[in-house]
């Protein structure tokens, strides 16, 4: 029989369960599980703490006490060597991991780097996009703040004839190739008023009456 079995027979027959002997021994019930199933193989330490737990000795768990002499046994200093080797693979596999990880870090570390790179541009290009954006507008509420001083100082220069006057936004502000604009209308209430009559100011054309439109 195989150390697991031995193991898991020697257990049965002091009537403790996995969790009970895994606790004598201070280990988990799951690295018992798999010495018993030989999966894994319990170190020195271990297997002497199984031997007194169970109240037999490490022969026994071994198979070598009272072993058929056609069947190899397996002794205490061939269960080193197996575990001594294991020891040696389980370095090796971590050290390979160890190498895989670093290499992984690395790739990663580059790939994160490029991304933060392209991030930067981008906010970089928004922000000159924004400054432009700032600078177009600007310059477009300077022209309309120009327009509305030339509109205001030509309705003063009618203030003998102009009661009141107010204007007020028609339509979303317009580009052209050249310029920028916004349509506006103008209310006007003259002082005195005749029918019929209209008011002309040089690219300006006002409808008489108590309150009238003017275009430009």
């Amino acid at each position: 029989m195989t150390l697991g079995q031995n193991i898991q027979n020697a257990r049965r027959a002091q009537g403790l369960s996995q969790e009970t002997l895994a606790e004598k021994i201070g280990v988990s019930r799951q690295a018992l599980g798999k010495w018993e199933k030989d999966t894994a193989l319990p170190g020195l330490d271990n297997l002497q703490a199984l031997a007194a737990a169970l109240g037999i000795g490490v022969d026994a768990l071994l198979g070598t006490e009272n072993a058929d002499p056609a069947v190899p046994a397996v002794t205490l200093d061939a269960l080193r060597d197996l575990l001594a080797a294991r020891d040696a693979e389980e370095k090796r596999r971590r050290r390979l991991w160890g190498c895989a990880g670093g290499a992984a870090f690395i790739v990663l570390a580059g790939l994160l780097a490029g991304v933060a790179l392209q991030y930067e541009r981008q906010i970089s290009a928004l922000n000159q996009n924004y400054a432009a954006i700032q600078s177009s507008y600007d310059a477009q509420q300077a022209e309309l703040s120009a327009q509305i001083s030339e509109l205001q100082d030509a309705v003063r220069m009618g203030e003998a004839t102009v009661l009141d006057w107010r204007w007020l936004p028609v339509d979303k502000l317009h580009r052209d190739a050249d310029k920028s604009w916004m349509p506006v209308q103008v209310q006007v209430t003259p002082r005195t008023t005749r029918d019929g009559a209209t008011v002309r100011r040089p690219g300006w054309l006002c409808a008489a009456g108590t309150i009238r439109s003017c275009t430009k």
